[in-house]
C-alpha cells in the first residue's frame, strides 16, 4: 500500500489551510497599504 492511501486509512490527514494572501508578496503589501489609507480617509471624513 502506498503512503497516501495508508495515511488516509490511518486517519493521518493534514489539510493545508493557509490562505495564499497570508504568504506575503506584492499582492498582500498593496492590499494592506490600500486598507491603511482607506481607514485613515474614513477616520478623517466621518
Amino acid at each position: 500500500m502506498d503512503k497516501p492511501k495508508k495515511a488516509v486509512k490511518n486517519g493521518h490527514i493534514n489539510e493545508n489551510a493557509v490562505d495564499p494572501m497570508l504568504q506575503g508578496g506584492t499582492a498582500l503589501t498593496k492590499k494592506t497599504t490600500f486598507l491603511d489609507k482607506a481607514v485613515k480617509w474614513l477616520d478623517q471624513n466621518n
